[in-house]
């Protein structure tokens, strides 16, 4: 966080950065940028500790914890020790809910981080949430520092981290990229690491933005067919996009989380709406530029099948098991062992409720059960604690 350059008392200051959302790709962008300037903890809030974005926060260094802004109440220990709050509202933290349901749940945890005695507060999120009256009832909670950040929906990083390609069929060489978004309407995004660098200099500055401002990056307006284009062009890979209905893109087995990002993507808009006095900063990266340099983390996200898909997920769970249990040096390993295993378990009960067999069948352990929960706490090998909780 840009939060470094200002004066830091270490007697009442937190040491320690905690940002909301974290397991998307603008969230790790941001994770990554604190975590360079090595001088503060970085704390990443994230919706499930076992998903591939939990296993890259803790490789950087971040403590993972399981939590979600819409129950402040249960994140008091994860604003213990913290000088600043980025609160990042995911397209997925905003789907199906009334606009003033959503601002209730800002303006409720933003009361709450200042109750835990947070200097610095940042929200970033998407022109369609942030409101005037929004804005101005975090001015005036009393933080040292509050920025308000506008950003878009979605990020480059999306297409690199977020988004899975597939290969067309055996024997050809031709990659898929099947969403439920129109091909022939803009798609508004922004690097994801430009915003971040954007975050941190908005929050330190206190003469280029005034207290409340809004601050945004240029975006990128283009087609999916064009994005495509691009990626196939700097990976050297034929790759296409092809735009499904909602219903197939709910049944889709290679994206995780898919029946929620279709409902993300059929209300997608590519209007925005009116802000005032909002301080747009330039772009110096274009998707292109972002394309080449990235061009070989889009042969990460290409499978070959389903099955393929699921073999990797599981691959990744034992390895972040292995990594905490090896994380745990001088704690009980034996209840870091049970609690990852019982949050795996819950996963795996999780998905089998889901599944049209379950429906019509008795009801798991997991669904009946109501409370309880168990966490487990280590350091991983960058030094920072790392705690999973079992309970959202």
């Amino acid at each position: 966080m840009g939060c470094v350059h200002m004066k830091v008392d270490p007697k009442t200051d937190g040491d320690t950065v905690m940002i909301t959302s974290a397991d998307s790709p603008r969230g790790f962008a941001i994770a990554a940028v604190v975590i360079e300037m090595e001088r503060f903890k970085v704390k990443a809030l994230v919706s499930d500790p076992f998903s591939e974005a939990a296993q890259r926060l803790a490789d950087i260094g971040c403590m993972v914890l399981k939590g979600n802004i819409a129950k402040p109440d249960t994140l008091w220990l994860a604003m213990r020790s913290c000088i600043a709050v980025v609160c990042l509202c995911d397209p997925r933290d905003v789907i199906g809910k009334e606009t003033s349901a959503v601002l209730e749940t800002l303006n409720t945890f933003a009361a709450k981080t200042k109750e835990m005695n947070v200097k610095i507060f940042a929200l970033c999120a998407p022109a369609d949430v942030i409101k005037s009256d929004l804005t101005e009832k975090i001015s005036d909670m009393g933080f040292r520092m509050s920025r308000i950040f506008r950003c878009a929906p979605f990020c480059f990083e999306d297409f690199s981290q977020r988004f899975q390609y597939e290969n067309e069929s055996e024997g050809k060489e031709r990659v898929v990229l099947r969403l439920n978004l129109d091909k022939s309407k803009p798609f508004r995004t922004a690097c994801a690491a430009e915003e971040a660098k954007i975050i941190a200099d908005s929050v330190q500055d206190q003469g280029m933005y005034k207290a409340g401002s809004i601050v945004a990056l240029e975006t990128t307006d283009m087609t999916m067919g064009e994005y495509v284009a691009i990626i196939s062009n700097a990976s050297g890979k034929d790759i296409v996009y092809q735009q499904v209905d909602k219903a197939t893109m709910t049944k889709s087995k290679i994206l995780q989380h898919a029946d929620t990002y279709a409902e993300v993507f059929s209300s997608y808009s590519e209007s925005v709406p009116e802000l005032k006095g909002v301080n747009i900063v330039k772009a110096k990266i274009s998707f292109k530029d972002w394309a080449t340099e990235n061009k070989t983390a889009f042969e990460c996200r290409t499978v070959e099948s389903p099955r393929e898909n699921e073999e990797r997920t599981k691959m990744l769970e034992d390895n972040l098991m292995k990594q905490m249990l090896r994380a745990s040096k001088g704690c009980n390993g034996k209840l870091i062992h049970k609690t990852l295993e019982s949050i795996a378990r819950q996963r795996r009960e999780q998905r089998h409720d889901k599944s049209p067999r379950s429906r019509s069948g008795s009801r798991s352990p997991s669904a009946k059960a109501k409370g309880g929960g168990a966490r487990a706490q280590g350091s991983n090998p960058a030094g920072n604690p790392v705690l999973f909780s079992a309970v959202d």
